[in-house]
Order: C-alpha cells, then structure tokens, then sequence
C-alpha cells in the first residue's frame, strides 16, 4: 500500500515539473539567445553634441566615458560621467586659435576659445585595455552688433539629429547690391496698397513666422529628446525584467527537482 501511495506521489511530481519546464521553455530560448550574443565592447565615450558659440567663446562641455551604451545621448540627454577604473581627457583635435579647459581631466568642464572660427574637439577615455575617443565641432562666431537680433535655439534635421544653432532674425537681409545686377529686371510695378504699408505688414508677420518656427524646432527636438531617453529606459527595464525571470525559473525548477530527488531517495530507502 505505501509503495502504491508512494508511486501516485511521484507521478504528480514528475507531472508538475514536466509543467514547470515546459512553461519556462520560452526563458530557456532566452538563456540560449543571451548566451550565445555577441560579447559587448567594454567601453564607450561620448563627446556630445556639436554647437554654435559667440565670442567671448565659452561652452560648457559634457562628455561620458562607461561601460554602458550612452543611447540617451542621441539628444544630448544622458548624463555626463565616467565609469570606474576609467581616465578622461579634453583635448583640441583642431582649430585656428588656442583653446583652454577649465579641468581638462574630467568629463565636465569649460573650454574657452581664443578666437573665432570652426573647432574639433577630442574626448578620450581609457582603462586598462582599451583606449578610444570621441569629437564634436564647435563653430565660434563674433558676437552679434547692437542693431542686430540673434536667435540660439535646437534646430530639428531629423530624428537622430538635433543641434544647437545661432541664426540671424533682425535684419531680414541686405537688399543693398541688387540692383547693380546686369540682368536685374527692369520691370516697373504698382503696388495696391503702396509698397510702404505691405512692408509694414509683411515684414513682422515674417518676423513671427520665423520665431515661431525656432519655437517649435526646440519644442520637437525636446521631445525627441525624451522620447530616446523613455526608450531606453523601457528597454533597460525589459531587460532586468528578463533576467530575473530566468533566476526564477532557474530556482523554481531546480527546488521542484530537489523535492522529486528527496522523494525518491524516501521511496528506495522504504523498499530496501
């Protein structure tokens, strides 16, 4: 009679784990998909963004060297930093005149330009195996005259490319010149009402227009901005979801294992 309890006991056992492996089937793919992925490079470095600077040529600078990819960055939203065992340093890659570091040794710091013109700067960071590098430009421009409106905003190109500019709102333009062209047209016009009033009407609608335009570009690009940031932290997150589903898996299957390996050594040790 106990050899027969026994035996039921058994079966119900080997039935649970049978359940329990076929469940955990699609985290054992994973483990294998996990397993045999392509190892990851050790390190990353991340100059950031490239931008427009007015004299006197100050930028703050914000680079990251680490062992996890900066993808947040694309926008220039991850956070500046160096991982463990990691040495940084700013340097200038090019340019026309000298450019000094506030601290030269970090990933955050403060570059001063002497002069205007376009800059390449170079962000290194090293451990004890690898050595890599990363740059961003840098245009410098003279600062704008009293009579002259400039514009700093994040003009939107595309979605994975978004960068600091400065553009030029008041004037509109040069008109000066143009007629001095040879094959200007000599047509005569009549404007209904006169020339004055349309400029006058026209001139700050164009005005608004183009504000409005650089208002949106840095509303899109900050979204952008956000979006890349959520996504990877939605992917960081599926992967630690992943990762402790398969512990789980792991210690559920192998404490049902345990149970099943306790109950027949009982069952042998009762018929001997």
């Amino acid at each position: 009679m106990k050899n027969v309890v026994l035996t039921s006991v058994i079966s119900i056992l080997l039935a649970a784990a049978a359940s329990a492996q076929e469940t955990g089937s699609s985290d054992a793919a994973r483990v294998t998909t996990v397993q045999t992925a392509a190892p990851r490079p050790d390190l990353y470095v991340d100059a950031g963004v490239d931008r427009d600077v007015v004299m006197p040529g100050k930028t703050y600078l914000k680079g990251y060297a680490g062992y996890a990819r900066p993808s947040a960055r694309r926008g220039g939203g991850a956070p500046a930093g160096t991982g463990p065992g990691i040495t940084v340093a700013w340097s200038k890659a090019s340019g026309p005149g000298a450019v000094t570091f506030a601290e030269e040794g970090k990933a955050e710091t403060i570059a001063t330009f002497s002069q205007t013109g376009v800059y390449v700067l170079k962000f290194s960071g090293q451990n004890s195996a690898t050595n890599l590098s990363s740059t961003l430009t840098v245009r410098v421009a003279d600062a704008p005259p009293k009579d002259r409106l400039d514009v700093v905003y994040t003009k939107f190109e595309s979605l994975s490319r978004q960068r600091a500019v400065v553009e030029t709102l008041l004037p509109l333009g040069d008109l000066e010149g143009l007629a001095q062209e040879e094959n200007l047209s000599r047509a005569q016009y009549e404007f209904l009402p006169s020339a004055e009033s349309i400029i006058e009407e026209v001139l700050p609608t164009a005005f608004r227009v183009k504000l409005f335009q650089c208002f949106l570009d840095a509303a899109v690009s900050e979204q952008i901005a956000r979006m890349v940031a959520m996504k990877a932290a939605t992917e960081n997150a599926d992967s630690i979801i992943g990762n402790l589903s398969i512990t789980y898996n792991r210690a559920r299957q192998t404490q049902i294992t345990s149970e099943i390996l306790e109950v027949i050594s009982g069952a042998n040790a009762i018929n001997d």
